[in-house]
Formats: C-alpha cells, sequence, structure tokens
C-alpha cells in the first residue's frame, strides 16, 4: 500500500500528443517455456509445458477398475504461489463420477482435499476409463518448474453390486501400505490454455505507436493499426495492466471499442491510458488479445518514454522538451511529498534540468481569490479548501453542518464555471472539481453556492501558499507545478 502524507492533495492533468515512437510487438513464441509435472501414487503422470502467456491448466486423473467402487479418500497437493484454483470449480466438477463428494475448495496452503463414500458404490469407473478427479488452476506467475500431485490415500471397491462389506476390496489404504494394482488403471491429462504452441503473430495487428498525453491528464497514447486481411471474424481486445491503486484504467479494452484516430489518410484505434504524477516511473503493460490469446506484449512507463524522446524534442520540438522535462520534475516533486512511487525519479530531478524554485510573489493573487464565503443561510459554516495534487489535480471545499434544519437537498449543489457539482459527507460537507489540465492550473474557478455565495480559487494560488509555508518539500512541489504550469502554456499557447 502506498504511503501518503494528505497535508496537501493533488491531482494533476495534461495532454496532447508529443512526438511518435513506432514499436515493434514481439511474439510470445520466444518466451521461456517451463514445465508442470503431475503426479500421483495411482502411478499416473505427465507434463504441462506453459510460458508467461498461459493462463491456466487443467488436470484431469482417470481411473478404470475391475469393480464398483464404494470409497475413496484423496488430497490433491500443488504450490500455491505458483498456481490457484481457479473459481469455476465446484464439488461437482472436481469429482464429477463422486454424487454427493466432499471437496473442500476453501483452503490456500496448496492443499485440496476430497472424499467421498456410499454403500450402494459406483460402477462408473468398472470396466469404463472415467474421471476420478479434475482440476482447473489459475497460472499466477511463469518462470519456474512447479509439481501438482495426487495422493490417494483410501480407494476400497466391492465385489458385490448390492454392496455389503464382506465383499470390500481394499485396493489403496496407505497406513496399511496397500497399493494393488491388479485391480486398476490410472492416466492423466493436461491441458494448458491459451494452448502452447507457437503463435505467429500476424503484421496487420500491431502497435503503431506510443506517445505521452499531455494536456488534459497525464497518459500514455496507444495507436493500434488493424489490416482487414484475415482478421475479419476474430475477436481483437487490449489488456492494460498498470501500477498499483490505478485500478480504474487497469482493465481489457475491446479494439471495436477504441476511438478512431485518423492519421496521414489511415484510421488508427487510439486508446490513452491515464496515469497521476506519482506513477510516471512505473511500466504499463500491454496485451494484444486475439480470440482469447495473447499474441503480443509492450510495457513502457512515462519516464521511460520520456528518457528516449526527450534528445529528439530538443532537436525538433524545444518547447515541447520542456514540458517533458517539467513534467519530470513535477512527478519528481509529487512522489518525494507523498513517499510514494519511488523508484529512481522520486529522488532526483532531472539532472540537466534541475528544479528552480521560486518565491511566491512570483504566482500574482488573483482578484477575489480564497474570500470565505458566508453560508449560514444554508445551514452550513464555511470549514477550508484543500488541492488534491497526488491523484490529479482537483480543489476540494470543506463545510460543517451549523443547522441541519436548513441544510436541505436543495443545497447541496453547487456550481462549478456553469456545470453542478454536489456536496457529500455526513457532519463535514465537501465539493471536489476535478480534472484540472496543467495549462489550467492558473485559471480561477468559481464555486457557486445554493444561497448564492461564492468562492473562487486557482491551484497555482494553492501553490503560492505552499511555497509561504517555508517548507522545503512544499516549495519544491509549489515551483514544479508553477514551471510545469509556465512550460504547458508556452508549448500548447494555452
Amino acid at each position: 500500500m502506498r504511503a501518503m502524507k494528505r497535508t496537501v492533495s493533488v491531482l494533476l492533468s495534461l495532454m496532447l500528443v508529443l512526438g511518435m515512437m513506432t514499436i515493434g510487438m514481439s511474439a510470445v513464441s520466444a518466451a521461456e517455456t517451463n514445465s508442470i509435472e503431475v503426479t500421483s501414487n495411482l502411478g499416473a503422470g505427465g507434463e504441462a509445458q506453459y510460458t508467461e502467456n498461459s493462463e491456466q491448466v487443467t488436470v484431469t486423473f482417470k481411473l478404470k477398475t475391475d469393480v464398483s467402487i464404494v470409497n475413496t479418500q484423496s488430497v490433491l497437493t500443488f504450490d500455491p504461489t505458483v498456481l490457484k484454483i481457479a473459481s469455476t470449480n465446484t464439488e461437482a466438477t472436481v469429482m464429477p463420477n463422486f454424487s454427493g463428494a466432499i471437496v473442500n475448495l476453501t483452503k490456500t496452503d496448496g492443499r485440496l482435499p476430497m472424499n467421498w463414500a456410499n454403500y450402494q458404490g459406483t460402477d462408473a469407473f468398472n470396466g469404463t476409463e472415467a474421471v476420478y478427479a479434475v482440476v482447473v488452476f489459475d497460472i499466477l506467475k511463469s518462470g519456474v518448474d512447479t509439481t501438482v500431485n495426487l495422493e490417494v490415500s483410501d480407494l476400497t471397491g466391492n465385489t458385490d453390486p448390492q454392496g455389503g462389506v464382506n465383499n470390500d476390496v481394499k485396493i489403496i489404504e496407505t497406513y496399511e501400505e496397500i497399493n494393488d494394482t491388479t485391480h486398476y488403471t490410472a492416466t492423466v491429462d493436461e491441458k494448458v490454455t491459451p494452448e502452447d504452441e507457437p503463435i505467429v503473430v500476424d503484421s496487420s495487428v500491431f502497435i503503431w505507436n506510443v506517445g505521452v498525453a499531455m494536456e488534459g491528464k497525464i497518459g500514455l497514447n496507444y495507436y493500434f493499426y488493424k489490416t482487414v486481411a484475415g482478421f475479419e471474424d476474430k475477436a481483437i481486445s487490449v489488456q492494460f495492466d498498470g501500477p498499483e491503486g490505478n485500478k480504474g484504467e487497469n482493465k481489457t479494452v475491446a479494439y471495436t471499442e477504441m476511438d478512431d484516430s485518423v492519421r496521414s489518410g489511415v484510421t488508427y484505434k487510439k486508446y490513452t491510458y491515464h496515469v497521476f504524477p506519482d506513477m510516471m516511473t512505473q511500466p504499463v503493460k500491454a496485451n494484444i488479445i486475439v480470440d482469447g490469446k495473447v499474441v503480443a506484449s509492450h510495457t513502457i512507463s512515462v519516464e521511460g518514454w520520456a528518457t528516449e524522446k526527450r534528445a529528439a524534442l530538443e532537436a525538433s520540438t524545444p518547447a515541447q522538451a520542456k514540458v517533458v522535462k517539467a513534467m519530470l520534475n513535477y512527478g519528481a516533486a509529487v512522489q518525494n511529498m507523498f513517499n510514494s512511487f519511488t523508484d529512481d525519479l522520486a529522488n532526483k530531478n532531472q539532472p540537466d534540468y534541475p528544479l528552480q524554485t521560486i518565491a511566491a510573489d512570483t504566482i500574482a493573487t488573483p482578484a477575489g481569490v480564497d474570500v470565505a464565503p458566508d453560508l449560514t443561510s444554508m445551514g452550513l459554516t464555511w470549514n477550508r479548501r484543500s488541492v488534491e495534487l497526488k491523484d490529479g489535480t482537483a480543489i476540494r471545499l470543506y463545510a460543517t453542518i451549523s443547522d441541519s434544519g436548513k441544510y436541505t437537498d436543495d443545497q447541496k449543489k453547487v456550481d462549478v464555471n456553469g456545470k453542478k457539482y454536489s456536496f457529500a459527507g455526513t457532519n463535514t460537507q465537501y465539493v471536489i472539481y476535478d480534472d484540472i489540465a496543467s495549462d489550467q492550473l492558473d485559471d480561477v474557478y468559481t464555486f457557486t453556492f445554493a444561497n448564492g455565495a461564492t468562492y473562487k480559487l486557482s491551484a497555482l494560488y494553492y501553490a503560492k501558499l505552499m511555497i509561504q509555508s517555508g517548507n522545503d518539500a512544499y516549495v519544491k512541489l509549489g515551483s514544479a507545478m508553477y514551471w510545469y504550469n509556465q512550460a504547458a502554456n508556452e508549448a500548447f499557447a494555452n
């Protein structure tokens, strides 16, 4: 869990494609192959191959006997750091030929106990090979060899179709060291999905390029291209997996649901994966999935893109290069302030672009800003204001209920620059105006309450207050916000 010091909160933004970088996709057939060995005291065994793109393995134990089965007990063991019992397993699916079987699917220690007993017995295995147990595992990680083992501690048969203990045959009884193979044979099947055959990536489906979005929210702009030939009937999607805490962006997006983007007369599919300032060092992985199979993947971070593109931007578009440097410095200041995602960037500024701190007076105070509104006619008492900076730039206003009889649902709507927002909370009410872009940090936002009272605030004015505090971390964060805003205004002519 990321640590959070909420003296100030942060929410920043930016967006516009800066520079393009063509990226070739690599086929998963080059991925490292490892094995899942399946063993059992039944004598059955096998081995399945899997790679980093494999999602599940299904292990099936089959049994054939010369008698009816009246009792059995066994336990399946596995490494819970590598495999996890899939949620689709049920008692009925694990032991499909043992009606009423008891299977403990709740254990998390790498064991799956199962047992069944019925004096009437079952002839499912008598003279016919049938499924003794079948388990589907989710594959949690690759790069290791692992083992799944079925240990049958009790297998009792009966030679009389009507049952009766006098006709019991102990086929397996581990504590008595009985394993009578004259009464049974066993086999095992292993199936890894997606199948582990080499996957050929058609060049007509690939990431055309990735750029950084900077006007609006910070993000990675992905452009995908698919020719029609060979893919008319295939379901194509992209699975995005990025930083911890970015759950709203970690999702699978269908190719058909992405927006069209026309470049040089060619239509591409575009998707923007957003990140917050403190996530710039964190990798984002995009998996291209065709008909349920991962056919290619690509991993990049905002910092990685910026490091690779900065020199080219300085040569071609210096104003945009300046925005990139200011953005990275801002990300460093946010990470330092909130002690989050401190992978390298947070403890340094760009070596060739050191952060310049500024005096608070550099930032002008707009007229009418930060004048406390009178909310008494609404049954509220003005409390405070803050600006979020860690999870995207936003303004929060707080008030406390002083007269609950006056504070009604009609009083909860607040107009911010023409758009309605609602108060939320219990005793302390708050309203949030978010998605403030980098080139809008110096804009003044007017909050108009239901009784006509107004309150004005800009994100940069709040940065001015941080700098005035004299706290070194606040000074760096406020300064980084200021220079980032200045660079964005220059680059995008806002």
